[in-house]
Order: structure tokens, then sequence, then C-alpha cells
């Protein structure tokens, strides 16, 4: 992520437009959608902890690719892209594995399974804290390349941490090469119908989180890295108050919350301080969404669809936020900012009111939170 907003911040300070950069971050997602829709079922068939390990390799070497991509400048902006969605579409392969790791530790209760489903968030989405921090100061101090190679380092990183990580790195057969590439899918919204639902419904609202928070950034892009280590640290503070379940039956009001800081934003944008705490307020929302979410598939899918299952996920939540990346940059010339965070308000107060009539209405069971 520290990549990824680096990426974004030093091409506008060279002069490229929003729309170019915004392309590139968002095939970085839509692409990898493509080849997760096709072939994330695979991971259901391949040991997770060695698939874990070679993506991590591979993707550092696509990382050199980028590095030496970068020196050429302009002229090297459609290899720069192919370097980029390639790496992005490296680590989206594992996506699957990785979740059948983290699924493999957790027993049948809710419980278990949030305290696994909220770590597994924390460790890669809560990173983002880290990588914002990162990021703002290598767009303070130090150059691009810098980015990339931090990068580098933590796909290498990672490959070494894997290896110590105890799990049983075996397959299952449940998912075969007969199996049409769609099943995941009916498998997901079979297991997960209303999970599924309203997981692609939050989507909508977050699309082009990234390219959004650099129009709420303005000419200082700084504030963008800034904006995104508020955003991780919203994935770890709403962790802990969806685990501790202290607003277990308030989903409702946090949809509100949710809508209502889009639009705040959209009327204070390039603030500072308080655009950020308020951009911070609106991830904690959506993350305390995302977390219970997250939680109800991994409890309610069986293992030996897990794989598929969170591959079918990905698909849906990257694709949302793909089209939403360039939709964002596109669009940044004509609609206003102010636009931009009244529609996505509008629409959680849409989607709250429909969840209030009678026959969507859905009590918790056995102690689970609503969703």
């Amino acid at each position: 992520m520290a990549f990824s907003i680096c990426l974004l911040a030093f091409m506008l300070k060279d002069g490229s437009e929003l729309f170019y950069a915004s392309l590139i971050i968002g095939l970085s997602r839509l692409i990898p959608v493509l080849i997760s829709t096709f072939w994330g079922q695979v991971a259901d068939r391949l040991p997770p902890k060695l698939t874990v390990l070679a993506s991590e390799l591979l993707a550092a070497a696509a990382s050199v690719g980028i590095l030496l991509t970068w020196d050429h400048g302009k002229d090297a902006y459609w290899l720069l892209l192919i370097f980029c969605v390639l790496k992005a579409s490296i680590v989206t392969f594992q996506a699957g594995s990785r979740a059948k790791i983290t699924k493999f530790f957790s027993d049948e209760t809710y419980a278990s399974n949030s305290k696994h489903a909220v770590w597994y968030n924390k460790a890669t989405q809560g990173a983002t804290l880290f990588a914002g921090l990162c990021a703002w100061i290598i767009i303070k101090y130090y150059s691009f390349k810098v980015a990339v190679l931090l990068d580098f380092a933590t796909f290498l990183l990672n490959g070494i941490f894997i290896l110590f990580i105890s799990v049983k790195d075996s397959y299952s057969s449940a998912t075969t090469e007969k199996d049409p590439f769609y099943k995941k899918f009916v498998d997901f919204y079979r297991y997960n119908p209303r999970a599924a639902r309203l997981d692609f419904l939050l989507c909508i609202s977050m699309m082009g989180t990234v390219s959004f928070m650099a129009r709420l950034s303005g000419q200082d892009q700084k504030w963008n890295a800034l904006f995104m280590a508020g955003y991780g640290f919203a994935v770890w503070f709403a962790g802990f108050i969806e685990r501790g379940q202290y607003l277990k039956n308030f989903s409702k009001l946090i949809w509100v919350g949710l809508g209502l800081s889009y639009i705040i934003l959209g009327l204070i944008p390039g603030q500072e301080w308080l655009t950020l705490s308020l951009s911070v307020f609106k991830d904690i929302c959506f993350w305390l969404l995302f977390h219970r979410i997250s939680t109800y598939v991994q409890m309610d899918t069986p293992q030996k669809v897990m794989g598929g299952v969170s591959s079918a996920r990905m698909v849906q939540v990257a694709a949302v936020l793909a089209i939403g990346e360039v939709t964002v940059g596109a669009w940044q010339k004509v609609l206003p900012i102010f636009y931009d965070g009244l529609w996505r308000g509008i629409f959680c107060f849409i989607l709250v009111a429909v969840m209030m009539l009678p026959q969507f209405q859905s009590e918790a069971k056995n102690g689970h939170p609503k969703i």
C-alpha cells in the first residue's frame, strides 16, 4: 500500500494527470479480478503455504521490473502499467490460500472466527497504518525508488515469515478441474446470502477510495499518505470494537455514520487535520461493517471450499473498487468533490431505509451481532 500511495503521489508530482495514475491503480485491481474470476478456485487444489511462498518471490521479481521502468519516465508509462498489474495479479492469486490458512486456525465458534477474521484484516488492510506513515516520509524526503525498494523488501520478508508458520500444507479435492469457474460465486451466495449482498453494497459506497482520498488531499499529496495511515488505524480500532461487540446491535447506526461522514467530507476537502479526523471516522464505520461481514463469511463457509469462496468475495470487492478508482479519476474534472461525497452518503441512507422495512429485518441469532 505504501507503493500505491507513493505511485499516485509521485506521478502527480511529475505532472501526470490523475486519470493516468488512477488507471494504473484501477487496472491493478481489475485485471487481478479477472484472474481470480476464472482461476481463483485453484486455491482449493494447491498447498496453501507453498502457494503463498511462491507468490511472494514472484511479486518481488515484478518489483524489480517496476524499478527499472521508472527510470525511463513518461515514455515507459505503459510498461510501468504492465509491471504494476503483473505484480498485483501475482499477489491476488495467493488470496485464497491465505484465507484457507486463516480458516485452518479457527474453530466453529463466532468468537474464534471473529478473532481470526479480524486479525486477517488487520494483517492485510491494517498494514495501511504503517504504509501511510512510511509513504508520508518517502513522499516528503525521498523518491519513488525508495517506495519500490520497500515493496521489494516486504515481499522477501513475507516469504521468510511464511516458512515459520505451522500449518498442514495439504489441499482439498473438493474443487476439481471439472467445476465451472462460477461455482465459487454460487457457493459464496449459497453459504453467505445476506453477508454477500451487504458486502457488495458496502463496497459501492467505498468505491474509488484511493482516488477519492487524493481529491480530499488537494494540492498537497502528503495528506493522502496520512489519510491512508488513518485508514489503517481504523482497521485496528474497529477490530477492537467489533471483537468486544460494543456496537453489537447498531449496524444501521454505523451505516448512517458512514453516510454522514461522506457528505461532510464533500463539504470540507483540503482542511488538513479536520478532514483527516472525519476521514478516519468514516473508515472506522466502514471497517466495523467489513469486520462483521468477514466473520460471518469465514464462519459459515466450509473449509473445503474456503479458498474458492474467498476468491469469489475478493472478485466482488476488487471489481467494485477497481471500477471506482478509474471512475473517480475520470469524473474528477466534471464532478465537484461535494457531489462525489453526496451520492455516497445518499446511497448509505437509502440502504438503511431499505433495511428498516419489515421484510428485510434480520435478528441476531445465538448471540451473534446483527449485520
